[in-house]
Order: structure tokens, then sequence, then C-alpha cells
């Protein structure tokens, strides 16, 4: 009890302002309300929005609600026993739900209180007026006509004068440059070099950074390599060529196209004028056909 007087005191302050307050305004609206009540049969809702009618009645279902909900409270009664708050809840959540709605529908219910507001517009008014009007573009046609007149004359001037053809600057063809080609052969000659494996053991050997134990390996050259080593050692001890196959022959090759990949005079860049390293490269003799030899065959005749 001694608790509940105490609230009742800390709260009395605040409820006399608020009364106060709610007071003053009810006498404001207390004229609004008597000329509404006057107007109220005069005014037709027949072609209102069933929309903001819907509205309006929520509106006041909720201010019935809460004025009811201040008088039990003014009482001090339990608000289990009542509906009012369920009521409030549902009417809130309504309200809440129905606002993008109100978005849609704010230009036409604008455009309903400007038309209602102008006293010289009168009648009936129709749904299709609210379309966009078409006279409305009237003015700004008239205004365009001219500069349309204008174009035409402009047009009609160019076609009547002689046709001057553009002014092409020539621009040089700068895919054959010596340069260029040299430039690509670097930077080809550059990606084969690194795509060695002799550089990876460069790099592995020279590094600071510690050495990682792995069994990767090229297995490709070792074989290679090994597979020469045997047959080297055997031609010594036998005192005895063997002819290589074409396998064997092209083994060699890939074999020296690896060890001269990379030069030490040349490790730090490739010669512009040869991507060789210096060395000239190795061309394959093309084989004389058929025809060239039946040719010289004629000749030597003829001589004799």
């Amino acid at each position: 009890m001694i608790c509940t007087k105490n609230l009742v005191e800390s709260d009395l302050p605040e409820f006399v302002s608020l009364l106060t307050t709610l007071d003053a305004q009810i006498k404001d609206s207390i004229p609004y309300i008597n000329s509404l009540q006057e107007k109220f049969g005069e005014i037709s809702r027949d072609d209102g929005m069933s929309y903001l009618e819907t509205k309006c009645h929520l509106f006041l279902e909720y201010l019935i609600d809460v004025a009811y909900l201040m008088l039990i409270k003014m009482d001090g009664k339990s608000l289990a026993d009542y509906s009012c708050v369920e009521r409030l809840v549902r009417t809130r959540t309504i309200l809440e739900k129905i606002r993008p709605i109100d978005k849609k529908l704010t230009y036409q219910i604008d455009k309903l209180i400007k038309m209602a507001s102008i006293e010289s517009l009168k009648g009936d008014v129709h749904p299709l007026s609210f379309k966009p009007n078409v006279d409305d573009l009237i003015t700004k046609e008239g205004a365009s006509s001219d500069e349309d007149e204008n174009d035409v004359l402009k047009e009609k001037e160019s076609i009547q004068q002689v046709y001057v053809p553009p002014k092409v600057t020539a621009v040089p063809y700068d895919d054959d440059d010596p340069l260029s080609k040299k430039e690509k052969r670097l930077q080809k000659s550059k990606k084969q070099l690194l795509s060695k494996s002799l550089l990876e053991d460069l790099r592995t050997e020279y590094s600071e950074a510690p050495e990682e134990i792995s069994s990767r390996r090229n297995s490709k050259r070792a074989r290679i390599q090994e597979k020469e080593e045997e047959r080297r050692c055997f031609e010594e001890d036998n005192l005895r060529r063997l002819t290589l196959t074409k396998k064997d022959k092209k083994n060699l090759k890939e074999l020296n196209s690896l060890d001269e990949a990379v030069k030490i005079g040349s490790f730090h860049g490739v010669d512009e004028d040869d991507s060789s390293g210096g060395e000239e490269p190795y061309r394959a003799k093309k084989k004389k056909g058929k025809f060239q030899k039946k040719f010289k065959k004629r000749m030597q005749r003829k001589k004799k």
C-alpha cells in the first residue's frame, strides 16, 4: 500500500501537466468539430475514395479506444478485464501495414484535394480527368515548331553544298618495325629462360632463404643425362661407337637446349640482335626437291 501511494505521488505532477494539455487541446478542437458537424449533411461521400473513408474509420476507432483506456487508468482498474488493449494493437497494426498504399495513392489524393479547393471547377469529376492532358503539350509543340523549321532549312542548305571529304592523316604501320620485332623476340627468349628448371636450381643455391628439402626434380632431364652417361661409359670401355636412334638424337637435342638455355656471360639479359646468346641459331637444311634435281641433270646433258 505504501509503495502504491509513493508511485501515485511520483506520477501526480506529470499527470496534472498532461491533463492540462489535454484540456487545452479539447477546447481548441471543439470549433472544428462543430463546423464539421454542420457540413456533414451537405457533403456527399458517394464519389469519394473508399480507402480514405476506411482510414478515417480506423482513426476514429483508435481514438475511441485510447479515450476509453485513459478512463480505465484514471479509475485505477486493471486492464486484464478489458479488450480495448487488443483492439488498439490490431488497429495500430493495420495503420502500419497500409503505409505503402498511402505512398502509391499520394498523387491521386493530392490532385483530388487540389480540385476540391478550386471554386471555379464545378460539376461531376470523372475518373478519366486524372489522366495526362494532351492539350498541355500544345504550347511546347508551338514553341518547338520554329526550331523544327530552322533545322529543315539547315538540312536543305547542307544538301546543296559541295561535298568535301574528311581529311585523314596518314599513320605508320607499327607492326613492321624492326625494333618491335626485337623486343618481341627478347621477351620470348626471357620467358623461355624463366621457364627452365636450371633457374630453379640457381635460385635455391644463391637464395638467402632457408632451403626446403623436397623430392621433386626434373625427372626427364635426369633420365636423359643418366642414359647418356651409361652410353658414354660403354663406348669408352669397349672402344666402340654405338649407333644413335631417332629417339636418342631427340633426347640429346633436348638436353643440349636445356644446357645452352642459360649462359654465364648472358645470364642477366639476352642480346637484342640475337636471342641465342651470340651463337648462330640452328637452321635445318632444306632438302632439294625432285624438280630441282631433274632440272640440274638436264642442264648437265645440254653442256655435254
